[in-house]
């Protein structure tokens, strides 16, 4: 069952193998090649069981799995086919769009992938079969590069499917081969029986070799309806399994619900016999790599130096492990590709690895202590089905097998916990490796007790109502580990200004005084987070003469894990349990001293208290002397909430919300003495610490024509802090073959007198994310170096040569400043004399150049000689730039060099000139173009927008990545139903070319907005300033821009509003609509309320231009059972306790659009 599964299946596996994936028994077919080829299905009972799959039978599906046969063979050696026939039928829009493009992840190291047919079915009968030949790719999986792993063996294919539409059945035969198991001589599947569509029919049949035979069966959590029939027959040397479901409703996703794979009914099986017989096959994988160096014994020796605890050395081997080993995923064994560790050697030499490398190097170094210490897989995810052992895990840790048999868990790849097992991986499956073999156990639970935040508040009012304070924080285990995190990739500004963010949620108007957080260096997990904040707010209170209310100043519902892990908790009621993950808490004692104007109590609150198995809710407030105080607790003690539990949480959580908005109200006429000194605190501003320092830049251009040219990078810099290592241990430079080359001449890492060159096994080339869902352009390449040894304190140094070829024209934007202070930047230009090269020097950046002029930061030089002219720019001892949110473009404020020797009227000639070249129709646009003939030419533009945004999905670069000789005729792109913004532009203009319409390319940019900062950009040409193509057309009386809008906008409307322009004439311009047409929503809250204080709210939202595109698309393509759960959630976003007061309202069949909805709060 594969349709829209690859995703979730690689994330089911996880680094394990992503394995094939299910009606009566019938005698088995043979698997032969012709079988591959034309596939499983008798087409004829699919097509006779598609006829009564209709959207009104199926009210709540996009899609439908007709009919699903996979037949997976597998041998002794556990190597496997697997020949997978799908159909699906299409029914809704949101249903085509998921389905125009079919995925497959898979290993190279280990097996293949390919599909053999892709054919769209149409109502009528007719066949379009699918060009896999033009329409299919394979590429570098570049979703890993997000978790630091680099595996060019990683794959994923694409294939893009052209021409379908609602009511279309698409078919397509694929096949699976492994021909390496991971665990040698085992076969082991996994299968979905249930999933987010219906299934009409699914049969999976396993043939197994009767020296292999199946061991373990099991169906898991039936579904509500449908059938599941299983049979099993021997014929000649295999035995032949069948499982047959029919008619199975489908899933509808709920928020933090277990993964799918582990809720929905499926089926498991296997080979294995034994937990035990996995846990000794990845021991004795693991065992050849252990041998250690006298470097590391003298290494654990260090670490454990005066150490009697064993506690104490286990902790200090941890930590090395854990902050001293970065994450990185190279892959260089051979016999078990990603499963197999490296040797521990090389990965204490290097300092990176991944969770295998840096568990087993622990477990090595703890044995050196003295330590039983064992690699241990675990599934980072819901518990692991007991009865059927399968090898399928995501993650890797370390145990110690204590004296008395337990297990001392511990994840080294967390570099920022204080826990040796974070909480979050509590209650999960793990398998311990060892000689013997172990069974499969399940991680304790962190009690909620151990990952508590406790706040301190402490504040005062004076008789102005301005209000002073500070509150101290304590950070308890998973709220230690995921605010160290968090706080570590920032700068100490940075942290600063999160939680000044965080002072002003609780306290509007309110402004930071003092700020500390301890340790320092976030890395010293040895020391607890602790946190100070002083604040001071202008009044605070509100009321009269005569009595006073306000909102005590509390953290604990802004600051804690635990109010992070309830946030999705919108549905009503729920079908699977709702998922925490861990159980944790915040504790708060706030007290505020009032000044005597304010007089006393008149009421204060009293709270319900809440005690159960899964939660505790309790607060207090009293006031004595002049003190207000409250004491509240609020901590989950669970990892989930079964259906049943979660119905009573949203209960407790509509009388929590109640609760909150209690204030204690104060008579103010009942006077008492000793007033308090107004605040006199001021902010205090922690200096910015740089992360790594640029001892030295050198940049070399050689311009050798108009239009290639030659880039020198050299660099050394030193690392100062851990954040400085992870941002700088990686290096990537992105190329394009064919028009660029990049060449690393050289990357060494010098700690001290010891220098490390890069080894050819940590460079490697990458494929941009966007290459398999686009075939048809060059594929872009990314080239990635890990560099070896890096730690805080070491020199990187490293020198790059691009080389570029078929360029338009040269430009470079040239940023003298950067996150990190520069001692010295050079750069060089060096062109031919006949070259008409623009320099620009902004001292002080283009901004602040248009301001005033400052004291010079480039100097600069420049000769002439030998037919070639060369400048040069030196910058010396530039401070960094503080890091701070939603800054402008570097160049807008820090010195800048810009350079171009490019023109826009020449510039824009070619590109019209390439596009015009494009445009031709050929038969399938004139007969495209033939339909629309007779409609009105507003009416014609309107559908020949709807004809591409439809038929033509957006995919590839910006066309100004690639040569203009790659743009594609109008023809091609419709056929193949992708194309980037160029291509969309050649097509739509070819349309509207049949029909006699004015239009015209125009070029637009995506920013910037500012005059001054946009004037720069167009005096100093760059080809990827100008990125998209729009089409302009005249229709109607009115000015229509095509090919950034879909189906859903209204004409007139455009996402490139107030943005950069340029039409043919080379003349640039600002992009502007009518004012109906700009983008804004308005809101308008009707409130009043009734004699029992319940608020009845009548909220109104009305959306214009790309607000009203994306509204009207998104309430189009909801399904019923959709629009009602979103009903529930804007409702549960207004208050746990709203109840609608009659239906969600929408209209879009006119514009503006209007959203309306009415609720009731008690």
């Amino acid at each position: 069952m594969r349709k829209n599964m690859g995703r979730m299946m690689a994330a089911v596996l996880g680094i394990w193998m992503l394995l094939p994936g299910l009606v009566v028994w019938a005698q088995a077919p043979a698997t032969t090649s012709s079988e591959a080829a034309i596939g499983l299905l008798n087409m004829a009972s699919v097509r006779a069981s598609a006829a009564d799959v209709t959207q009104a039978a199926y009210p709540d599906a996009d899609d439908v799995l007709v009919d699903d046969h996979i037949v997976v063979t597998y041998e002794a050696d556990g190597t496997s086919v697997t020949i997978d026939d799908t159909v699906v039928k299409v029914l809704t829009e949101k249903g085509r769009l998921n389905n125009r493009v079919l995925t497959r992840y898979f290993s190279a190291s280990y097996g293949s992938a390919e599909f053999r047919l892709v054919q769209v079915i149409k109502p009528n009968g007719r066949t379009i079969a699918v060009d896999l030949a033009s329409q299919s790719q394979v590429m570098t999986d570049p979703s890993q590069m997000h978790s630091n792993i680099y595996d060019p063996n990683h794959k994923v294919l694409q294939v893009t499917v052209p021409g379908l539409e609602i009511d279309d059945l698409l078919r397509y035969v694929s096949v699976s081969k492994i021909h390496k198991p991971r665990v040698p001589n085992t076969f082991s599947d996994y299968q979905l029986l249930e999933y987010t569509s219906p299934i009409k029919s699914f049969t999976y049949d396993i043939r197994a070799p009767k020296e292999l035979p199946l061991q373990n069966i099991e169906i898991k959590s039936p579904a509500p309806s449908g059938t599941v029939m299983a049979a099993k027959e021997e014929v000649g040397d295999r035995i032949i399994y069948r499982w047959v479901a029919s008619d199975i409703p489908q899933i509808f996703p709920e928020p933090d619900m277990p993964a799918l794979y582990t809720v929905a009914q499926r089926l498991l099986v296997s080979t294995v016999k034994r937990w035990e017989d996995i846990s000794q096959w990845y021991w004795k994988l693991c065992e050849p790599r252990g041998k250690h160096t006298p470097a590391m014994e003298a290494k654990v020796a260090e670490l454990c130096e005066g150490l009697t605890d064993e506690e104490a050395k286990i902790r200090a081997l941890f930590r090395f492990v854990s902050q001293e080993i970065r994450y990185v995923g190279i892959t260089v064994e051979t016999e078990a590709p990603g499963y197999e560790p490296h040797d521990v050697a090389l990965t204490f030499e290097n300092r990176h690895g991944v969770c295998r490398d840096k568990a087993f190097l622990l477990t090595v170094m703890l044995q050196l202590a003295g330590f039983e210490a064992f690699p241990v897989l675990i599934h980072a995810g819901p518990l692991k089905d007991q009865e059927v052992p399968q090898p399928f895990f995501n993650h890797a840790i370390t145990a110690v097998r204590r004296s008395d048999g337990a297990y001392l868990l511990m994840d080294s790849t967390d570099e920022n916990t204080k826990q040796l097992l974070p909480a979050y991986l509590g209650h999960k499956s793990y398998l311990v490796a060892c000689p013997e073999g172990d069974t499969l156990r399940t991680s304790p639970i962190s009690p909620a007790a151990e990952n508590m935040m406790r706040i301190t508040t402490t504040s005062a009012v004076d008789e102005t109502g301005a209000l002073r304070g500070e509150s101290t924080f304590e950070f308890g285990g998973i709220n230690d580990n995921a605010y160290r995190g968090m706080l570590s990739r920032r700068s100490p500004e940075q942290r600063r200004q999160f939680f000044e963010a965080v002072v002003k949620r609780v306290v509007p108007g309110a402004r930071l005084t003092a700020f500390s957080l301890q340790p320092e260096d976030m890395q010293d997990t040895t020391a607890p987070l602790h946190l100070r904040l002083g604040f001071a707010a202008p009044s605070i209170m509100a009321g009269d003469d005569r009595t006073a209310m306000f909102e005590m100043p509390r953290f604990a519902s802004r600051v804690g894990v635990v109010n992070f892990i309830l946030g999705q908790a919108t549905l009503e009621k729920r079908r699977f349990p709702f998922l925490t993950d861990m159980a944790c808490g915040v504790q708060e004692i706030s007290t505020v001293k009032l000044d005597p104007t304010w007089g006393m109590p008149e009421s204060l609150p009293s709270y319900p208290e809440v005690d159960k198995d899964t939660m505790t809710w309790r607060r207090n407030m009293t006031f004595a002397g002049d003190v207000l105080a409250m004491e509240s607790d609020f901590t989950i003690k669970t990892v989930e909430f079964s259906p049943e539990q979660y119905a009573e949480l949203k209960q407790d959580l509509q009388v929590f919300e109640a609760n909150a908005r209690k204030m204690p109200i104060f008579d103010r006429e009942r006077r008492r003495s000793e007033p308090i000194a107004a605040p006199t605190a001021e902010a205090v501003v922690e200096d910015e610490t740089a992360e790594a320092e640029v001892v030295f830049h050198y940049r070399h251009y050689t311009l050798l024509s108009a239009h290639e040219y030659q880039v020198v990078e050299t660099v050394r810099k030193k690392i100062l802090t851990y954040k400085g290592k992870k941002e700088n241990a990686e290096l990537h430079f992105s190329f394009l073959p064919g028009t660029s080359t990049v060449r690393l001449d050289y990357a060494r890492v010098l700690n001290g007198n010891v220098s490390k060159e890069i080894s050819p096994a940590e460079i490697n080339e990458m494929d941009a994310a966007w290459v398999a869902s686009a075939p048809r352009y060059p594929a872009a390449k990314i080239l990635v170096a890990n560099l070896p040894g890096v730690e805080i304190g070491s020199f990187i140094e490293y020198q790059v040569t691009y080389h570029y070829r078929n360029q338009d024209f040269f430009s470079a934007a040239i940023p003298f400043r950067g996150f990190d202070p520069v001692q010295q930047m050079q750069v060089v230009l060096t062109a031919p004399t006949e070259l008409n090269v623009k320099v620009g020097v902004f001292q002080d950046g283009i901004l602040g150049d248009a301001k005033s002029r400052g004291p010079a930061n480039i100097f600069a030089a420049s000769n002439t000689g030998d037919g070639k002219v060369e400048w040069m720019w030196s910058a010396l001892r530039q401070p960094a730039i503080r890091r701070e949110i939603s800054l402008p473009p570097l160049t807008s404020f820090v010195p800048t060099v810009m350079v171009s020797s490019g023109a826009w009227k020449e510039h824009v000639q070619k590109v019209n000139q390439a596009i015009a070249a494009k445009i031709v129709a050929g038969p399938k646009i004139t007969e495209a173009a033939s339909r629309l003939r007779d409609l009105a030419p507003l009416q014609q533009v309107r559908a020949v927008r709807n004809l591409v945004a439809m038929s033509v999905r957006p995919a590839g670069p910006s066309f100004a990545e690639l040569p203009l000789s790659s743009l594609t005729t109008a023809e091609q792109t419709l056929t193949d139903g992708y194309g980037h913004s160029a291509d969309r532009a050649i097509l739509l203009l070819t349309l509207l070319q049949e029909l006699r319409l004015d239009a015209e390319a125009v070029l637009v940019a995506s920013g910037p907005e500012h005059p001054e900062l946009r004037q720069a950009y167009l005096d100093f040409p760059t080809p990827e300033f100008f990125s998209e193509i729009l089409v302009r057309v005249r229709a109607g009386g009115q000015v229509i821009w095509l090919n950034d809008i879909d189906q859903y906008a209204v004409l007139g409307s455009c996402r490139h509003e107030r943005l950069p322009a340029l039409r043919s004439n080379g003349k640039p311009f600002v992009l502007t609509l009518e004012e109906k047409y700009r983008t804004r929503t308005e809101k308008l809250y009707d409130v009043s309320l009734d004699n029992n204080g319940a608020a009845v709210f009548t909220i109104t939202e009305t959306l214009y231009g790309m607000d009203y595109a994306a509204a009207n698309k998104m309430f189009a393509e909801q399904t019923p059972e959709e629009r009602s759960r979103y009903h529930q959630t804007i409702l549960a976003n207004l208050a746990q306790s709203a109840r609608a007061e009659g239906p969600l309202v929408t209209d879009f069949d006119s514009y503006p659009g209007r959203v309306t909805y009415r609720a009731k709060v008690p």
